[in-house]
């Protein structure tokens, strides 16, 4: 009987304090026991860079702190998020160049929309595993470009419907994908699906700093 083959995948990776390995350590013994091993970076790891504007921006986190995800057993990231562009170009740059002298692919971002929809590829275990990354919460500045830094992303539209009669009173909110970049994500599954065994997306998304069951 063949073994099962252990995929395991975190959330966001916040890694903005000294010492970043305190970060893993509870849970370092589970993570080994992984086959492959994917996480999310949240913020750019520089030194460099200007502070974009949009979103509330995260300051840049030491590049040292990033090497604690590979020393983590990291194979790869997702990098689409609200953040990732807060130190412009220069912030993905220095962050990605740091994850491929570490050996962890990465998807989602890059100094061009093509490079950002571009896959994350490793293989484990005789498994061939892909990773695309698209964020759809925070600033449009951080949508990458034909030749403009930041990330894949999937557009979001939001409607408010006025309910009853008295103006100013709650909306019905509905939201739904835009559907071109609907079509360019399954573009991209779709280019990607017969190179691999396992197709990973990562969508960054969600409604923050409010307490859930998962």
């Amino acid at each position: 009987m063949s073994q099962p083959f252990k995929l395991y995948m975190t959330g966001d990776l916040v890694l903005d304090e000294p010492n970043a390995d305190f970060f893993f350590d509870p849970a370092r013994a589970m993570l080994a026991e992984a086959d492959a091993l994917i996480g999310h970076v949240e913020v750019p790891h520089t030194t460099g860079g200007e502070e974009a504007f949009g979103d509330i921006p995260a300051p840049g986190a030491d590049p040292e702190n990033l090497r604690a995800v590979g020393r983590a057993g990291f194979d790869a990231v997702s990098l689409a998020g609200n953040h990732m562009h807060d130190r412009g170009g220069v912030g993905i740059a220095d962050t990605i160049d740091n994850l491929v002298q570490q050996g962890i692919a990465h998807a989602g971002a890059g100094q061009t929309l093509a490079e950002a929809r571009r896959p994350g590829l490793i293989t484990r275990a005789n498994k061939r595993i892909g990773l695309i990354s698209y964020n759809c919460v925070g600033p449009k500045e951080n949508w990458a470009g034909p030749a403009r830094p930041g990330c894949a992303y999937l557009k979001i539209i939001s409607h408010y419907e006025a309910e009853g009669a008295n103006p100013g009173g709650p909306p019905k909110v509905y939201t739904f994908a835009d559907p071109d970049t609907v079509e360019a994500m399954q573009a991209d599954i779709e280019a990607l699906r017969d190179q691999v065994d396992v197709l990973v997306v990562a969508l960054h998304k969600g409604v923050v700093h409010t307490p859930a069951h998962v």
